[in-house]
């Protein structure tokens, strides 16, 4: 439907453009019949010298016309300006032809001889039951040119009472400039004079019904075109409404219906999900609420894909501290990642899982042979020795790190987007309330990992695992999927496509949120809040810099 409508546009503006040409060679028509009336006055009325200099003062060889191409008009020499006035009753015929019956692909190339006008491309104007034909043909008494031409009786020279219509006029004005020329050019033939019939017939044609004639019928051509125009624009109306017409009956009966279908069938296939042993087993032993989900979506690219590198990052943490962990999902969606834009902390997350599975499996082999117990085998890391452990202790540590950087500079980006694009204070109130409570929270299990996994004989407990898992399967659920969700559709609008699908930049230092550094600089806080902050970065190795609002 669009591309008919945009058809139907291109071919009503062409038809428009054609009848302003069929109006211009209209008008062009009554100036070569002013010109034909010229060449008729200075041959039956020469002046008795060169009006400019002696023939041929010029000629021109850029005219396109060929009539107007040079001066012969201006000279005393005869035979010149009768082929002049030829010229003209030729240019003039073709241009009248051209009016009433337009122009064809059939046409020769030089029709008028005027390459100008050669190339335009002039509609049909004479149609049945028109205007055009009425005053082509019709019997009329008079064409009125000026105000008060209705009260002379004999205006037209030769004609007395009702004539055929402007076809008449023009046959009559043709006619006698043909007897001017054959009288001009018989040398036998007295030379026509101002009172001879032929030249008094082409001057009051002019003057009166002639002239008025043509302007009524450039008139009826302008009529054509604006009922054209209106033609079309209905048509086009039309066509616009049967597509809103369309497109309403499509949404309804089909795209809705379609929607349905689609939504039960990701019903179902959730449902699958939840039977498929395999996501089942994931969920059991991998990261489960925490783990990126379709449902997690706040529908803008760049915050999404933020969230998904904290929550990869955030599997190599809980997988060097637990080892039954069920990470391989995370693990290649990492590998993915790097492969297309490798980053440092990618790499780095990539190396240190490696390391730590190459040190378990180093351990299951030695256990594996020695015939050890079955249970330790599920997670060896029960019997690393005290090297191995400082070794995982460190990774664990530069993990935290990289998961702490990753989740402070996603909060910092968001509340950079709220400044700057001026979300509502409302929910900026509420957005940077609930970041500056989820990092204390962070804050303050990140603590605790820390300072076990610097215990350089002990390993850190794999119930931290799940509480840092439960932590931020919370905020998925509890922040990210309404709040973010909620900042997305705010920043539709405001912020241009480009910067809502842009990568952030990545920081080797850590970026405090707006709105953890204003609690900390409020009275809310306390002493305790700051020092712990002072803490984290001192044990997790963290320069911090403010997020720049």
């Amino acid at each position: 439907m669009p591309l008919v409508f945009t058809i139907l546009s291109i071919v009503a503006s062409m038809l428009v453009i054609d009848y302003n040409e069929a109006i211009f060679i209209c008008g062009y028509r009554s100036v070569i019949m002013g010109l034909c009336q010229l060449c008729v006055i200075v041959i039956v009325n020469p002046p008795a010298q060169n009006l400019i200099g002696v023939y041929p003062n010029f000629k021109t060889d850029i005219s396109t016309n060929p009539i107007w191409n040079d001066i012969s008009h201006f000279t005393t020499h005869h035979e010149l300006r009768v082929q002049m006035l030829e010229k003209a009753v030729d240019f003039v015929t073709v241009l009248n032809q051209i009016v009433l019956y337009g122009t064809s692909k059939n046409d020769p190339e030089t029709l008028t001889g005027d390459s100008q006008i050669d190339d335009l491309a002039s509609p049909r104007t004479i149609k049945k039951g028109s205007q055009t034909q009425k005053i082509q043909y019709e019997p009329t008494d008079i064409f009125v040119n000026r105000e008060g031409d209705e009260l002379l009786e004999h205006r037209v020279y030769s004609i007395n009472g009702p004539f055929n219509g402007l076809e008449a006029l023009f046959a009559l004005f043709i006619q006698s400039a043909q007897m001017i020329l054959e009288e001009a050019r018989d040398p036998d033939t007295p030379m026509p004079g101002l009172p001879t019939t032929a030249v008094q017939d082409m001057a009051t044609l002019l003057i009166y019904d002639m002239k008025g004639g043509n302007v009524q019928y450039r008139a009826a051509i302008v009529q054509q075109q604006t009922d054209t125009i209106n033609l079309w624009r209905t048509l086009l109306i039309i066509i616009f409404a049967v597509s809103i017409v369309t497109t309403f009956i499509g949404y309804v009966f089909c795209l809705v219906p379609e929607r349905t279908i689609l939504y039960h069938v990701a019903e179902g296939s959730a449902k699958m999900r939840e039977l498929d042993p395999a996501a089942d087993a994931s969920d059991r032993t991998g990261m489960g609420a925490s783990a990126w989900k379709d449902e997690y979506s706040c529908d803008c690219i760049r915050l999404d894909r933020e969230h998904q590198k904290m929550l990869i990052s955030l599997a190599g943490l809980c997988r060097a501290i637990d080892g039954t962990m069920n990470v391989a999902e995370q693990y290649s969606k990492l590998q993915q990642l790097m492969q297309a834009k490798p980053t440092a902390d990618g790499l780095a997350i990539l190396e240190m899982m490696d390391q730590v599975e190459k040190e378990r499996e180093e351990v299951r082999a030695s256990l594996g042979s020695a015939g050890g117990d079955q249970k330790i085998l599920l997670d060896v890391t029960a019997a690393f020795d005290q090297s191995k452990l400082q070794i995982l202790g460190k990774i664990i540590v530069r993990l935290l790190s990289i998961v702490i950087r990753q989740t402070f500079s996603a909060l910092a980006d968001e509340e950079h987007l709220i400044i700057k694009y001026k979300v509502s204070h409302i929910h900026k109130k509420l957005h940077q309330t609930q970041h500056a409570a989820f990092i204390r929270k962070v804050q303050t299990i990140a603590l605790h990992v820390a300072k076990e996994a610097r215990i350089s004989n002990k390993q850190v407990h794999s119930s931290f695992a799940q509480k840092i898992i439960q932590l931020y399967a919370g905020w998925l659920i509890d922040h990210v999927s309404k709040i973010d969700r909620e900042l997305s559709a705010l920043l539709i609008g405001k912020a241009p496509e480009s910067e809502l699908d842009s990568d952030i930049e990545a920081h080797e230092h850590l970026v405090v949120p707006h709105s953890y550094t204003s609690f900390l600089d409020s009275d809310n806080a306390s002493i305790q809040d700051r020092n712990l902050f002072e803490r984290m970065k001192k044990m997790l190795k963290l320069s911090t810099k403010k997020a720049n609002n």
